[in-house]
Protein backbone atom coordinates (compact mmCIF):
# COMPACT_ATOMS: atom_id res chain seq x y z
CA UNK A 1 0.00 0.00 0.00
CA UNK A 2 1.16 3.38 -0.88
CA UNK A 3 1.74 6.34 1.88
CA UNK A 4 -1.51 8.33 -0.05
CA UNK A 5 -3.86 5.68 0.34
CA UNK A 6 -2.42 4.86 4.15
CA UNK A 7 -2.88 9.12 5.02
CA UNK A 8 -6.65 9.01 3.13
CA UNK A 9 -7.96 6.18 4.71
CA UNK A 10 -6.40 7.43 8.10
CA UNK A 11 -8.14 10.94 7.12
CA UNK A 12 -11.54 9.19 6.88
CA UNK A 13 -11.29 7.26 9.77
CA UNK A 14 -10.96 10.70 11.90
CA UNK A 15 -13.71 12.21 10.22
CA UNK A 16 -16.32 9.50 11.16
CA UNK A 17 -15.05 8.88 14.37
CA UNK A 18 -14.12 12.23 15.88
CA UNK A 19 -15.95 14.32 13.03
CA UNK A 20 -13.11 16.74 12.06
CA UNK A 21 -10.57 16.69 9.32
CA UNK A 22 -6.64 16.65 9.68
CA UNK A 23 -4.00 17.23 6.65
CA UNK A 24 -0.92 15.36 6.86
CA UNK A 25 1.16 17.83 8.81
CA UNK A 26 -1.91 18.96 11.30
CA UNK A 27 -0.81 18.35 15.01
CA UNK A 28 -2.65 16.08 16.65
CA UNK A 29 -2.08 18.23 20.09
CA UNK A 30 -2.97 21.39 18.40
CA UNK A 31 -5.77 20.44 16.64
CA UNK A 32 -7.21 19.94 20.13
CA UNK A 33 -7.29 16.21 20.40
CA UNK A 34 -7.36 14.72 23.59
CA UNK A 35 -5.77 11.55 24.90
CA UNK A 36 -9.25 9.10 24.01
CA UNK A 37 -9.06 10.74 20.57
CA UNK A 38 -5.70 9.99 20.57
CA UNK A 39 -6.45 6.11 21.29
CA UNK A 40 -9.79 6.04 19.01
CA UNK A 41 -7.51 6.89 16.46
CA UNK A 42 -4.67 4.62 17.49
CA UNK A 43 -7.30 1.30 18.21
CA UNK A 44 -8.91 2.12 14.27
CA UNK A 45 -5.56 2.15 12.56
CA UNK A 46 -4.47 -1.28 14.30
CA UNK A 47 -7.80 -2.60 13.56
CA UNK A 48 -8.02 -1.80 9.82
CA UNK A 49 -4.30 -2.51 9.11
CA UNK A 50 -4.55 -5.43 11.34
CA UNK A 51 -1.19 -4.40 12.96
CA UNK A 52 -0.09 -3.10 16.68
CA UNK A 53 1.14 -0.04 17.16
CA UNK A 54 3.32 0.07 20.84
CA UNK A 55 2.58 2.83 23.48
CA UNK A 56 5.91 4.57 23.26
CA UNK A 57 5.73 3.89 19.44
CA UNK A 58 2.21 5.84 19.47
CA UNK A 59 3.26 8.69 22.01
CA UNK A 60 5.99 9.92 19.38
CA UNK A 61 3.34 10.98 16.82
CA UNK A 62 2.23 13.76 16.58
CA UNK A 63 0.56 14.36 12.93
CA UNK A 64 -1.12 12.45 10.55
CA UNK A 65 2.07 12.27 8.39
CA UNK A 66 3.90 10.25 10.98
CA UNK A 67 1.09 7.78 11.90
CA UNK A 68 0.87 6.88 8.57
CA UNK A 69 4.50 6.67 8.28
CA UNK A 70 4.68 4.19 11.69
CA UNK A 71 1.36 2.40 9.56
CA UNK A 72 3.95 1.54 6.52
CA UNK A 73 6.70 0.90 9.24
CA UNK A 74 4.26 -1.69 10.52
CA UNK A 75 2.81 -3.38 7.24
CA UNK A 76 6.69 -3.88 6.27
Amino acid sequence: MEREGVVKILQEDIEEKLNFSLEERDSFKESGMDSLDRFLICIGAERYFDIVLGDAEFEKVDTLGELADLVLQKLG
